[in-house]
């Protein structure tokens, strides 16, 4: 389901994007907005309910209501509470982002197996702090990037915050349907990387 959060908040971006490009001011204005906040909490509550089921205790749990209003933002404040930097063994945030992005049989002919790098990300790294569940926790890219190089790390913030501003610009200025298209695209999946993983953000553009 996770896949399935992913696709729907870069179509709801990519779509806002597109529309103001668009159609301008002309979504800005108050029915516009409440239709499509109605509409965006209606289809992801629907990804939350085939997580969950129709289980109507299971609701209950404050987990899953932190997770109804953002399971990704609770993982980057716990986990910035609980580790520092250099803690997690085998963490590897380059080899895992530069596997993630090459397909497997060109990465076995050079020796790496793609299966066990990407199992270096922060995701997987931190699995043994949580009892019972397949994967760890989800910091985005701002933790990331922390837990890797410390707070030198926040310095890539800033080049792609340079990057995310230049593709807004290119969106404004763009002429045909098709790279509109394309760069909204985009423009959304660099967006939610601050509450996606890397490993996902890159593997979704190769």
């Amino acid at each position: 389901s996770n896949g399935k959060r992913m696709t729907i908040m870069v179509f709801f971006l990519a779509l806002f994007c597109y529309l103001l490009k668009t159609k301008g001011v002309i979504i800005l204005n108050k029915r516009f907005l409440i239709i499509g906040l109605i509409f965006a909490i209606v289809i992801y509550s629907g990804m939350m309910i085939l997580r969950q089921g129709l289980n109507i205790d299971e609701y209950k749990s404050a987990n899953v209501k932190l997770a109804i209003v953002g399971v990704e933002f609770r993982d980057f404040v716990y986990a910035v509470n609980k580790f520092e930097p250099d803690q997690l063994e085998n963490y590897d945030l380059a080899a895992s982002a530069f596997a993630s992005g090459i397909n497997s049989n060109i990465l076995k002919m050079m020796g790496i197996d793609k299966q066990k790098a990407i199992e270096k990300s922060f995701g997987y790294v931190s699995k043994p702090f949580f009892s019972g569940g397949f994967f760890g926790v989800r910091t985005g890219l701002i933790g990331e990037l922390y837990f890797a190089y410390n707070f030198y790390g926040l310095f890539i913030i800033s080049i792609f915050g340079l990057l995310i501003g230049w593709i807004g610009k290119k969106i404004h200025q763009s002429k045909s349907q098709f790279s509109l298209l394309f760069l909204s695209a985009i423009y959304g999946l660099l967006l939610i990387t601050f509450v996606s993983q890397t490993i996902d953000i890159i593997g979704t553009f190769t």
